[in-house]
């Protein structure tokens, strides 16, 4: 059984919970520590340990989420009558406060983060109300130099995950998409092909269109690696216009593009293969190549009608594809007709 334990916020919060314990239940035996209000902190130190124990043996399940949150309340709550009971605004205890600034900055998001941090910096004023001596000597100067710590610590925090995330989004959308062409990439489409085809309900069809440059190395040779990125630029162009809005376009790398057409015919796959092929024809005929025809060759293949799997597809439309090129290219061929044939 998969425990919440091995969720980073779950050990951080349970980390958090045994400091918290062991604090409360030794503070009365430290140094010049006031014993008055021994049994109040002996009581919050054994139900922090209990609750830390009990979060180490938690089954990792969406439904139990609202204990961790009930969790965070409870400690937002066991602090300040910790605080209050060791001397208020004097109180060493009063820093266990930047323990659930720390976790909620770093792990509760938006509106719920602020809302806590907003509450426990509220509570951490409380020794000014009940406190006779928190107006004069330490008492109001720890007051101002915790309260200037716990806000700033909370804003940087906040900060750095929020740019932790944007920096996360961005590397994840890199990772799946080709730097030129601005396409989806091979780990991409792989990844679509293997979703759709396990989440696939009743008849629903899955198409795969491969297509490959005609005279692409001719381009390259002639005008450069210059000249073959914009001949590679103005086919995702032309395929992108070619394809339907549901469909993923992708590169799978040199000159070889894909198409996948969730919900398709195959009738529907083959019109949108010509017409890929149309587009790229005509957006190559724009860059005026000095004499080279550029164009493209397709191969088709279904699933589940051609293919079982994600990997099987590939190589049934590859082999397509091989047999459009050998054909005398500029044309789409369908993995059914190769299996006739």
């Amino acid at each position: 059984m998969t425990r919440a334990r091995e969720l980073l916020a779950v050990r951080a919060a349970i980390g958090a919970w045994v400091v918290m314990g062991l604090l409360w239940v030794l503070y009365p035996h430290l140094p010049g520590a006031d014993r008055d209000h021994q049994t109040i902190l002996s009581v919050a130190g054994v139900l922090a340990l209990g609750w830390a124990g009990t979060l180490a043996v938690l089954p990792a399940n969406r439904k139990l989420v609202i204990l961790f949150q009930v969790g965070t309340v409870g400690s937002i709550a066991l602090v300040p009558v910790a605080i209050a009971a060791t001397g208020g605004s004097t109180s060493p205890l009063r820093a266990l406060a930047l323990l659930i600034i720390v976790y909620c900055a770093w792990f509760y998001d938006g509106k719920v983060a602020a809302s806590a941090l907003a509450l426990v910096t509220t509570l951490h004023l409380l020794p000014l109300a009940y406190d006779p001596h928190a107006f004069t000597g330490q008492g109001l100067a720890v007051t101002i130099v915790l309260t200037v710590v716990f806000a700033l610590t909370g804003a940087l925090m906040v900060a750095a995950r929020r740019e932790l995330v944007a920096q996360r989004a961005t590397a994840r959308a890199e990772a799946l998409h080709d730097p030129l062409t601005e396409l989806a990439n091979r780990r991409a489409l792989y990844a679509c092909l293997e979703r759709r085809a396990q989440g696939r309900r009743g008849t629903d069809r899955l198409g795969i269109v491969l297509i490959d440059l005609d005279g692409f190395k001719q381009v390259n040779t002639i005008h450069g690696h210059h000249g073959g990125d914009a001949a590679l630029t103005a086919a995702a162009r032309a395929l992108r216009n070619a394809a339907r809005d549901t469909d993923l376009v992708a590169r799978l790398g040199g000159d070889e593009f894909a198409i996948v057409l969730p919900d398709a015919d195959p009738a529907v796959v083959h019109a949108v293969a010509q017409r890929a092929i149309v587009a790229v024809t005509a957006a190559a005929e724009a860059l005026e190549l000095q004499g080279i025809t550029l164009g493209a060759s397709a191969g088709i293949a279904m699933h589940p009608d051609d293919a079982s799997d994600a990997d099987a597809l590939l190589a049934a439309a590859d082999a397509a594809l091989r047999t459009a090129k050998r054909a005398g290219k500029g044309r789409v061929v369908t993995s059914a007709a190769i299996q006739v044939v």
